[in-house]
């Protein structure tokens, strides 16, 4: 049986960007790539998932594998997972998950090659915003042995508007399976603190939520800087290094940025100019496995210099 779904991509991996083509893209593959998820409202199949993606008459095919928990793979680390070694958790949405990309193009994948003593774990789901992460980490530190390990948190601005589930961003889902329970983790403050709720995709409450008064860019903002307090706090009580990378180029100097530097992240450039050398444009704003090179330098080239510095310490 082949899964089919229109327009899905648009709400998940590339709302507030105009494409130049004409139709949305078609999305086919043999098992639903998604399932309804209790704590972080949707979350992908485990499996090896063959998918072919269609812009009018272009075609792109490509294979992503989904571990047993739910993550995209890093390589085959059967033997990564007997060893006691440093992890290092990079989160974020599709530009980080890798859309479009075989698993061995993404910049995990890529990294987990370069950093054999290192356990590089692909958090990133298609669709999620800095909140999500939130609560990924929530789960990932319960009850596990979190020492020495480096928390990768990949920042877009258009994170901003999913952290708080704004109406325009809730009315971009169209789902292809309106019998199960799909649901949007919206972000809120209650007295400081971060409070999450689950918004459904469709019945009564979803209609009041589109009626909300959407969140202003102040209180998106003061939400996903409350949601950054919360990880900070949660990786300085488990021993875990903070990292924000950030993906935009015109996201360098922007508040959020300075304001998590300021609170003690270490903060560093993995922008790189979302032209046609990087992207799949004209049919896809993702970038390709060009951009996902950079990336992964980017990265190892911070990771090591840590490294070096940690040991020189020691």
């Amino acid at each position: 049986m082949i899964s089919v779904t229109v327009a899905i991509c648009v709400s998940l991996f590339s709302f507030g960007y105009r494409l130049i083509r004409s139709k949305e893209p078609r999305i086919e593959s043999k098992e639903s790539l998604y399932r309804p998820d209790p704590v972080y409202g949707f979350s992908i199949v485990p499996g090896a998932h063959r998918i072919k993606v269609s812009y009018g008459e272009k075609s792109v095919y490509f294979k992503a594998t989904i571990g047993p928990d739910g993550y995209r793979i890093t390589g085959p680390d059967e033997e990564m997972k007997k060893k006691t070694i440093p992890e290092v958790w990079i989160f974020g949405c599709s530009y980080t998950w890798g859309w479009l990309l075989d698993d061995s193009e993404t910049f995990s994948y890529i990294l987990q090659e370069r950093l054999r003593e290192t356990r590089v774990r692909n958090f990133s789901v298609n669709g999620y915003g800095t909140i999500h992460a939130l609560l990924q980490l929530r789960n990932i530190v319960n009850g596990k042995n979190t020492e020495g390990a480096t928390a990768v948190f990949v920042y877009n601005s258009f994170h901003l508007l999913r952290n708080a589930v704004t109406p325009e961003w809730l009315s971009a889902f169209q789902w292809f399976d309106p019998d199960k329970d799909w649901r949007l983790a919206k972000g809120y403050l209650h007295e400081g603190n971060v409070k999450v709720r689950l918004v459904p995709l469709q019945g009564d409450e979803y209609k009041e939520a589109l009626k909300e008064k959407p969140a202003t860019l102040d209180e998106q903002e003061q939400l996903t800087k409350g949601i950054f307090r919360e990880i900070l706090d949660i990786c300085r009580m488990h021993n875990i290094k903070p990292v924000l990378a950030v993906q935009s180029i015109g996201d360098r100097n922007s508040d959020i940025v300075t304001y998590c530097r300021l609170l003690g992240f270490e903060v560093i450039d993995i922008a790189i100019s979302m032209d046609n050398i990087h992207t799949f444009a004209p049919y896809d704003p993702h970038p390709n496995a060009q951009a996902h090179r950079h990336y992964a330098a980017k990265i190892y080239e911070y990771l090591r210099s840590a490294l070096y510095k940690e040991k020189n310490a020691a």
